[in-house]
């Protein structure tokens, strides 16, 4: 499998290095060359890129058992993934990448993430033709009348417009960002800027600066593999950091293998979530504020896919014992009430919670347990505290949500035990769960208690 993966960097390695180290400056200075490709040492290149790819896969036993996903799926029926590779042949949108197909093993699925979107022996006048007008006066950055001129042959492009348009990938940065959701995304370009930077890169407004795309392309290299081959079914405290983080993975993977285009009304959506911290009670926009910037991306990305409808949010926010407000203006400020309320309420679990370190069996760094974020085995961070949170049935209770593994598009269950397990010192009649909003914490609680809450497993 790796002698494959080998085989298929071999002659795109002047590609690839550029793609997912960033400008050949940056190449250089990795290499230690700057002149790296007047006479480079392919083979040293190749080996780069393999431990680079090997690495983002998990390792090798992670890499072969990606491998074996890809070839399993492409032999099934048509999936999500290959209708998302497939575009229309119009003009306006180009090639795109119908001819690309679905993955069916490693080498396809870098080609997939990294390929140009032009072959090199393409002449400059059909350049456009290959993008289309969109694209190519997106990556050129000029207007689309103007990429029509050069369709027409009634003008011609610029030597930067040319360069701009040869660099350009298949996978357009909008759905590098779109597999990865903007809080992961931003977490790995490590943006300067807050979260508006990305969703314009999401929306397709602007192109991320020059070195950030290779940094979006290996994440999304880690992104099939945890898609793909799924850590098992973890237990998390509801609206911790590792819960949040996880189910934005799983909601972008979702969203981005499902086929189609984004949601065009996503980013106005996200303007009003960002907008709805202004009116919070000083108290909650005190906890939102405090969550740092990529997690914070997380949390709002969450929520405009509540208020967009989707229902694996829905399913996964209300199984953490918030109660989606009805559509209307006050929406979003009434979900992100509950939702300082459930941080909150995590932070109240962190207070008591046994911090001796321990792994229990089955769970993130026990043998087939998933590992947490950033790879801190079975601890279970609170959001915007950077504490720990030991996973065994003594700690959570019967509003506990399971990020299910199972499958590609695997929606986030629901999970509750018989019985709900309080964690000794922690009044039953405080807190409910983790993640849910009590009477006296939330002024929105009041409004809600006459509804129906979603009902929970075990009740």
């Amino acid at each position: 499998m790796l002698q494959e993966l080998v085989h298929a960097l071999d002659g795109h390695e002047f590609d690839y290095l550029p793609r997912f180290f960033g400008t050949d400056a940056m190449v250089g200075k990795v290499i230690g060359d700057l002149e790296w490709r007047r006479g480079g040492d392919r083979a040293v290149m190749r080996g780069m890129l393999l431990d680079l790819f090997v690495g983002a896969f998990g390792g090798p036993e992670g890499a072969v058992a990606l491998d074996d996903r890809l070839r399993e799926q492409s032999r099934g029926p048509l999936t999500g993934l290959q209708t998302a590779s497939q575009g229309e042949l119009a003009a306006r949108r180009g090639v795109q990448v119908a001819s690309q197909g679905q993955p069916s093993n490693l080498g396809d699925l870098v080609k997939y993430v990294a390929e140009g979107a032009v072959p090199a022996g393409v002449p400059d006048g059909e350049l456009v033709a290959y993008l289309g007008t969109a694209r190519a006066a997106f990556v050129a950055r000029v207007d689309e009348s103007t990429a029509q001129w050069w369709l027409d042959g009634r003008r011609q492009p610029t030597p930067q417009s040319l360069r701009r348009m040869r660099e350009a990938t298949r996978l357009p940065s909008s759905e590098l960002v779109r597999y990865l959701g903007p809080g992961r995304a931003l977490e790995v370009t490590d943006t300067w800027r807050d979260e508006s930077e990305v969703w314009e890169w999401l929306a397709g407004v602007v192109e991320p600066p020059a070195g950030k795309p290779a940094n979006l392309r290996l994440a999304v290299l880690r992104a099939f593999r945890d898609g793909l081959v799924p850590p098992a079914p973890v237990r998390r405290l509801g609206w911790s950091e590792n819960w949040i983080r996880e189910a934005e993975r799983r909601l972008a993977w979702a969203d981005a293998t499902k086929g189609g285009e984004f949601p065009s009304e996503a980013w106005s959506q996200w303007k009003k979530v960002k907008a709805s911290v202004r009116p919070l009670r000083s108290e909650s926009r005190k906890v939102i504020d405090g969550l740092g910037k990529s997690l914070r991306a997380s949390v709002n990305y969450i929520v405009v896919q509540v208020l967009l409808g989707n229902e694996d949010a829905k399913a996964m926010v209300e199984g953490s014992g918030i109660v989606i407000p009805d559509p209307g203006p006050g929406a979003a400020t009434e979900l992100m009430e509950q939702i300082a309320a459930s941080l909150r309420a995590a932070r109240a679990m962190e207070s008591v919670v046994d911090f001796d370190g321990g792994v229990p069996g089955g769970y993130p760094g026990s043998p087939g347990g998933a590992t947490g974020h950033e790879g801190n085995p079975g601890v279970d961070s609170v959001a915007g505290r950077g504490g720990a949170h030991r996973q065994d049935g003594a700690v959570v209770s019967a509003d506990s949500v399971t990020l299910s593994g199972e499958g590609s598009q695997a929606a986030l269950s629901l999970h509750g035990d018989p019985v709900a397990v309080l964690p000794v010192g922690l009044p039953a009649d405080t807190v409910r769960a983790a993640g849910t909003a009590s009477a006296q914490e939330s002024s929105v609680a009041g409004r809600n208690s006459a509804r129906r809450p979603h009902p929970m497993p075990g009740r």
